[in-house]
């Protein structure tokens, strides 16, 4: 009996380890994130422009390619790399 309801208590833990995993890490692509709206895509470039009101974040999102940012605005931003501590103001 013992046996039985350790095992299944491993099982229960096991799955939900496994759906917390899965959801602390999802991550969308950053054409799929709504403050982010593509402007210009071809081969060469995208261009994204993004939108985000005061005290308001994104969804955690992954950009596929390198980089660059440009910002046009006088408001701080923040910017934390998923598994980081450190936010990275500018």
């Amino acid at each position: 009996f013992f046996m039985k309801n350790r095992n299944l208590i491993c099982s229960h833990l096991i799955l939900f380890v496994f759906i917390l995993i899965n959801h602390v890490s999802a991550q969308v692509p950053v054409r799929d994130e709504p403050h982010h709206k593509v402007v210009l895509e071809n081969s060469y470039v995208r261009l994204l422009n993004v939108r985000i009101l005061p005290h308001d974040t994104t969804l955690v999102h992954i950009h596929a390619a390198a980089s660059v940012m440009v910002f046009l605005s006088k408001s701080k931003i923040g910017s934390q790399i998923v598994g980081a501590h450190q936010l990275l103001q500018m």
